[in-house]
């Protein structure tokens, strides 16, 4: 972890200093939030998206980008059977107490599956997967009022994507 962190660093400094495009080719989505200001994915040897990274991390459109960017996110979920949702935070978003407030404001109750806060080029962002109550009118009633707060929701399978 040292020598790849130090080479990382060594690289981004070379493209800082010298205006080099420098292309790394990688599975570690790590390497890209930390180095990368463009990412692209291929799948099966097609370009499947391409972007800037933050765009890309906070709107995977690609069924291959939703893979790779929520590999954490889907481990251990299976098929539960529940509604679930998938929370972005971008920005200040991610240092307000939004569930705890939803759970309050709506007396609905949530099953936080995973939660994940990364800084990408500069940019806190972070996700969050949520499991809803049986309840479908708490259901809309819990995404109506995490949309109201100018978060983007949107339905997750079982797998995470």
């Amino acid at each position: 972890p040292m020598t790849t962190q130090s080479i990382l660093s060594l690289l981004r400094d070379i493209n800082r200093r010298l205006g080099i495009t420098v292309v790394i080719i990688t599975h570690e989505m790590s390497v890209v939030e930390s180095i990368c200001s463009h990412v692209a994915i291929i799948d099966n040897g097609f370009l499947v998206e391409n972007g800037k990274v933050e765009d890309v991390f906070s709107q995977p459109k690609s069924a291959a980008a939703k893979k790779l960017i929520f590999r954490k996110a889907g481990a251990g979920m299976g098929s539960m059977g529940k509604r679930m949702i998938r929370i972005v935070f971008e920005g200040s978003e991610s240092e307000e107490p939004v569930i705890s407030d939803l759970v309050l404001a709506c007396h609905a109750s949530v099953n936080i599956l995973h939660a994940d806060i990364r800084n990408v080029n500069g940019k806190t962002f972070g996700q969050m997967i949520l499991q809803l109550p049986e309840d479908k009118l708490q259901q809309e009633k819990a995404i109506y009022y995490l949309q109201s707060k100018g978060l983007r929701v949107e339905e997750v399978t079982g797998s995470g994507a």
